[in-house]
């Protein structure tokens, strides 16, 4: 199904000086379709695609927008400081794959070039541990085994393939009891010894909360059984314990296997089936959401140790970084409420560094002014932007 919408709105392009020719650049946007909803389909796709254009041609895309009946009205636009240049964009096509909705964005950009350089992307680890099942016996029919390791085995996989801006620790078979209270003092302390004991800029726990079946009949005979899937992801920053972004998904499937029959999640039997194959969809949006999130957050690393003019961070190759990138620090203090629970309170500083060595896991930077030194102390914050 091909439609042709054609639209003009402003919006804010970020232009690098290096571009010196006009032209019409297309991107696409996917999303998969839950609950029949194709409105937020449509807008997950349209993001998509607005950020697929910062990815491969080195702009920003600021805008706001609604959409009314498939197409996109009473957009506004929002300057960046930058710079003031306005440009159009249309949406060219859109196509429906099964459950996939695909958007084609046409967008005019002044300047460009085919052979400038790729804007540097920097990629933010997520913690992705065992998946939580809250109601275990729901399990039982199918003799369900392995569902929440598998859960986080295949998310993980599909942040790592799909995402630009993050990969996945994985640990699909360590199981953490984290349930986060209002009465508990030290709320955020898990995530932060997580993130220290991995290196993870983000901790997200995946919680199973649906996974019921139900037979169906017709004229009194047993038809089908349908089985639910509900899936709650909660994102946790490290350094700060907090909960920055919270999703829900669900589905539904026919159950294609016998009530006694013995079903490993580990298998191709079960990814192959139905039921499987809405499981996967649901997985691959929610890696989708959570790559385009993490995208628009700075890469922040902490000082691990520190000698002289030089600091050790915990960010390195992996996560995007190069030699002479220069990278701002945050003075980070803990400060004990008053019911003891320790928030933290970051200090702006002036204080910048650039990278001199790198590993996979660490960089190596020096200090650009050394009369900044004295009040920077291990664990304070490096942001890269």
């Amino acid at each position: 199904m091909n439609k042709f919408i054609p639209l003009l709105l402003n919006t804010v392009l970020i232009l690098f000086p290096f571009m010196a020719q006009a032209n019409w650049v297309e991107v696409i946007g996917k999303s998969y379709i839950e609950n029949d909803d194709i409105e937020q389909a449509r807008r997950n796709a349209i993001d998509d695609a607005l950020l697929n254009a910062d990815f491969q041609y080195g702009v920003h895309v600021t805008n706001q927008y609604e959409i009314v009946d498939g197409k996109l009205v009473n957009a506004s636009t929002v300057a960046d400081q930058r710079t003031k240049e306005n440009t159009d964009f249309e949406l060219a096509n859109e196509d429906l794959n099964d459950d996939e909705l695909i958007i084609g964005l046409r967008v005019f950009i002044d300047g460009l070039t085919q052979n400038r350089e790729p804007r540097n992307l920097y990629k933010k680890q997520i913690l992705v541990p065992q998946t939580v099942v809250l109601a275990p016996q729901q399990l039982a029919y199918g003799q369900i085994n392995q569902f929440g390791s598998s859960i986080s085995k295949k998310l993980s996989t599909l942040i790592d393939e799909q995402s630009k801006t993050a990969y996945s620790a994985s640990y699909p078979y360590q199981k953490l009891d984290f349930t986060p209270s209002k009465l508990s003092t030290n709320n955020e302390r898990l995530p932060q010894w997580l993130g220290v004991k991995t290196e993870s800029q983000y901790v997200i726990i995946p919680e199973l909360i649906d996974a019921s079946s139900e037979q169906t009949s017709s004229f009194g005979l047993f038809s089908s059984t349908n089985r639910q899937f509900q899936l709650k992801l909660s994102l946790y920053h490290s350094i700060s314990g907090e909960k920055v972004w919270q999703k829900s998904y669900s589905t539904q499937a026919e159950w294609e296997f016998a009530r006694n029959q013995i079903v490993t999640t580990t298998t191709n039997l079960f990814w192959s089936s139905e039921y499987g194959e809405k499981v996967s969809r649901v997985l691959q949006q929610a890696a989708r959401d959570l790559g385009r999130f993490v995208s628009y957050r700075s890469l922040m690393g902490q000082i691990i140790a520190k000698k002289q003019n030089k600091l050790l961070l915990n960010i390195g190759r992996k996560n995007g970084l190069n030699v002479n990138d220069t990278l701002k620090i945050i003075l980070k203090r803990d400060l004990p409420d008053r019911l003891q629970a320790i928030r933290l309170i970051a200090e702006s500083s002036e204080a910048k560094v650039i990278v001199k060595q790198i590993t996979e896991d660490t960089a190596l930077v020096e200090w650009l002014d050394h009369s900044r030194m004295e009040s920077i102390q291990i664990g304070d914050i490096a942001i890269a932007r």
